[in-house]
């Protein structure tokens, strides 16, 4: 009986035991491994782990200089560099909504570290510019050390910084200094405190976002705020100050076969390491703040020359050149293709660029332009600074005025988590979302809107490009309201039309 006993007592004391043992041995674990971590750089940790990132060459202390020397005036030559692939979308929502929750996981997947987003990236070793660039203003370094707020901050590594284009001229005095650029002439070289700061505010988000957030998002807030955009409103909740601010720049993000991308070029290599203070998401380019939108159209010719050429022939330029306008409220800007001004024909594009039918193209572009609203492919930035928010997930319609006086376009935006479907007046679907413009936003198309038709009764009847072939005579028919028009520019418009008749065969 009593070795019964012995027995019974023993087997309820050996578990006991052994799980006390384990959990000794786990907790011994849990603290080695946070001694690791705290050991070593979780950002470098995030990047060697990363499939996608490429260990760098070893940069040495001149690299370093040399690297750093960013030139923030060619920008054209930036973009060029970085945005090189089509105007299509990859990211588009199936025709049929299915009814499912979509999983929002807010945890990172890296443990938090103690130390903040400024200790992380100057102490890596695959961040050695970047720490270079920040750490000579002492005011970006308080703003990535502080506390007070958490943060996002996108990180370029060593490698994004070699893919800038750099323009160094041998033997070529540029300071007047009676040497070569080839020294060390940090008052040349380094550009004003002023535009690095925007520069790597437009790298930060004040949001904490991770990875899951991102990938769920089609465009995400800055810290880079601008007044061209339109200045923001109290009920937003950004901001406690009572000083006006302008609404925020923003970055655009697209999940595809490579992860998480923004801005169409720079892919994210390392994501979710946690700081006291905040996220870092490293990245294998740097982020260029949004040229403007005239600018943008400039230097991509084979998307969009004919609309471009189509805009200074009509003087309608100055609509979009908002760089000098104290009351700038941002705009959109359907920007159609060159493929879809071919798909009008020869006949209506040689009438349209003809001296006649300029009033016409004029009336035409006015449609596509809707002013004082920055519409985004997630988000409105209205005329009154708020920032509407369409969420994640259902459908957003909206009604939005263009220049051309007294005609809307219709917008019918859909989202389920990283999937987006974006149409235009019920039928258009737009071809690429959020070309980002620092006074506004282009979304391209593959078709021209053609305003609707007014109709004896007052109705109004629309051309949805999937119709018989759009006649040159229906065009005007259709623009003749919205333009101004005399006895001499009626007779003008007849009299090289019949020469179009007489020349081409129809």
């Amino acid at each position: 009986m009593k070795l019964q006993q012995l027995l019974a007592v023993a087997a309820a004391t050996v578990p006991a035991c052994s799980t006390l043992a384990i959990q000794d041995v786990l907790h011994e674990l849990e603290d080695l491994d946070r001694e690791l971590f705290n050991s070593r750089n979780p950002l470098d940790g995030a990047l060697e782990s990363s499939p996608t990132f490429v260990t760098p060459v070893e940069v040495d202390g001149a690299d370093i200089d040399k690297l750093s020397h960013i030139n923030l005036k060619d920008v054209e030559a930036w973009i060029k560099s970085f945005i090189k692939q089509p105007l299509e979308e990859i990211t588009n929502v199936p025709s049929d909504f299915v009814d499912i929750d979509i999983p929002l996981d807010t945890k990172p997947h890296h443990p938090h570290s103690d130390k903040t987003i400024y200790q992380l990236i100057s102490e890596s070793k695959y961040t050695t510019i970047l720490a270079k660039i920040i750490k000579k203003d002492s005011e970006l370094v308080d703003y990535l050390n502080s506390t007070e707020h958490k943060f996002t901050f996108f990180a370029p590594t060593d490698a994004a910084f070699e893919k800038i284009p750099h323009h160094h001229h041998k033997d070529h005095d540029h300071d007047h200094d009676g040497d070569d650029d080839d020294d060390d002439d940090d008052d040349h070289h380094h550009i004003p405190k002023e535009a690095v700061r925007a520069l790597l505010r437009y790298h930060s988000s004040p949001k904490v976002l991770t990875a899951a957030q991102l990938f769920h998002s089609h465009t995400v807030p800055s810290a880079l705020e601008d007044p061209l955009l339109g200045t923001a409103n109290p009920d937003n909740g950004d901001d406690d100050d009572d000083e006006e601010q302008g609404l925020p720049q923003r970055i655009a993000v697209r999940a595809g076969f490579k992860g998480l991308t923004l801005n169409f070029y720079s892919h994210i290599v390392a994501a979710d390491i946690g700081a006291s203070n905040g996220l870092i998401h490293g990245i294998d380019s740097i982020l260029l703040p949004p040229p403007p939108a005239l600018l943008l159209l400039d230097v991509l010719p084979t998307h969009f020359s004919t609309f471009n050429l189509a805009l200074y022939k009509t003087d309608l330029t100055s609509a979009l050149n908002t760089t000098s306008e104290s009351s700038a409220k941002g705009f959109t800007v359907f920007a159609p293709t060159n493929s879809a001004f071919a798909r009008l024909g020869l006949k209506i594009n040689a009438f349209l660029f003809s001296p006649p039918g300029l009033k016409y193209l004029r009336a035409l572009l006015k449609y596509h332009v809707v002013p004082d609203r920055t519409l985004y492919s997630d988000v409105l930035y209205t005329d009154s600074g708020e920032i509407r928010p369409f969420g994640v997930k259902g459908f957003t319609h909206l009604d939005l005025p263009t220049l051309l006086h007294g005609h809307e376009i219709a917008v019918d935006v859909a989202h389920l988590g990283p999937y987006v479907r974006f149409k235009v007046n019920g039928w258009l679907r737009v071809g690429f979302a959020d070309a980002l413009a620092k006074d506004g936003v282009i979304h391209a198309l593959r078709h021209i809107l053609i305003p609707p038709k007014k109709l004896e009764s007052g109705a109004r009847t629309g051309w949805s490009g999937e119709d018989d072939e759009l006649m040159v005579e229906d065009l005007i028919e259709r623009l003749r309201p919205w333009v101004e028009e005399d006895e001499e520019g009626e007779e003008d418009v007849d009299a090289f039309w019949d020469g179009i008749v007489d020349r081409v065969e129809l």
